[in-house]
């Protein structure tokens, strides 16, 4: 335990520690700081509840893999990315955010007077955190490499249905990720800058980080400095750097898209913008017929006359002719089997 950091024990103990009243000069501040964290907790309830779902589903899917897909690549990648997610949620961040936004009181009975945490406590949400917004990326990694093991399979024509439902679990707990580690982010950011701030939060005798250990300043520079979290480094651009430009950042950067796929991708989107605004002049009474037509029966008379399995336009063809009887000749001139 000893040599392994404390942003990445599972169970780290949180330091004992009592309220302080905070100075009148600093009150503002805290208000606006409490305001903001009121909500965070629920909000993450949100987030958890979403991905304890999502899990279940995933973990049912995999025990249908298992038998034939046992030891395939792509399936010991999604059951590593299961059990990280599982692990997530054993993390309990939920009840250690709520024990520290009710450490933080307003007394009714003392006008202006607020009681806060001590400095220990902060350090000990932080790097909780720390370590959570570290789990987050290695899932938003791994899923990031399964979807480039499954494009390689989709273009391989395997298993295309397995191919798309796999995607479908990963792709929406990768969003899940993503969005809690942006929310998660922005919680730290908002918590260091209270504790870093000089003669806001009051010291305790209590020491809980061990000696060396520096907490860093901003996460998205700590993550960036991790050279084995390389695929989501174009995701961890601070949100008033970006520019809004057409390009977007290139995040499946291992995928290569030849000229032809990208010339039927447009005209996919194409179609499906074309299909989209027809119809609106129609009325509501009558079905909304797309203007986009690939194949067209004409002149079907029943199902029973119909060639379902030719899908193309014809006209209705004559009867064949008779054949006619082939006429008895004379013997040939010179006929070998003749007398």
């Amino acid at each position: 335990m000893a040599n392994i950091p404390l942003w990445n024990q599972s169970h780290l103990p949180c330091p004992a520690t009592s309220a302080h009243k905070l100075s009148a000069q600093f009150q503002g501040i805290m208000n606006t700081f409490l305001e903001d964290l009121s909500g965070k907790p629920q909000k993450l309830m949100d987030f958890m509840s979403l991905m304890t779902s999502e899990v279940v589903l995933l973990t049912r899917f995999l025990y249908k893999l298992r038998a034939v897909f046992a030891h395939d690549k792509s399936y010991k990648v999604l059951k590593q990315i299961q059990k990280m997610v599982q692990k997530l949620l054993k993390t309990n961040l939920v009840s250690d955010l709520t024990s520290f936004q009710e450490q933080h009181v307003v007394s009714v009975k003392t006008v202006n007077a607020i009681f806060v945490a001590p400095k220990p406590k902060y350090e000990y949400i932080q790097v909780r955190l720390q370590g959570i917004v570290r789990l987050l990326a290695q899932i938003l990694c791994l899923s990031q490499h399964y979807g480039t093991i499954m494009i390689q399979k989709m273009q391989l024509g395997h298993f295309i249905s397995i191919v798309v439902i796999s995607m479908s679990f990963v792709s929406r707990i990768w969003a899940l990720s993503l969005h809690t580690m942006y929310f998660l982010i922005k919680l730290f950011s908002s918590i260091s800058s209270i504790s870093h701030a000089e003669g806001l939060i009051p010291n305790s005798t209590v020491n809980f980080l061990s000696e060396g250990y520096i907490i860093p300043l901003s996460l998205e520079d700590w993550l960036k400095s991790d050279d084995t979290l390389i695929d989501i480094h174009p995701l961890l651009k601070k949100r008033q750097e970006r520019v809004r430009t057409s390009k977007k950042p290139n995040i499946w950067q291992s995928i290569k898209i030849e000229d032809d796929e990208r010339e039927y991708l447009f005209q996919l989107k194409e179609l499906v913008d074309t299909a989209s605004l027809s119809g609106t002049e129609e009325n509501n009474d009558d079905l909304q017929e797309s203007k986009v037509e690939v194949l067209v029966l004409d002149k079907l008379k029943s199902m029973n006359n119909a060639d379902i399995g030719e899908l193309l336009t014809r006209e209705p063809t004559l009867p064949v002719a008779k054949s006619r009887k082939r006429k008895l000749t004379k013997k040939n001139k010179g006929n070998k089997f003749g007398n």
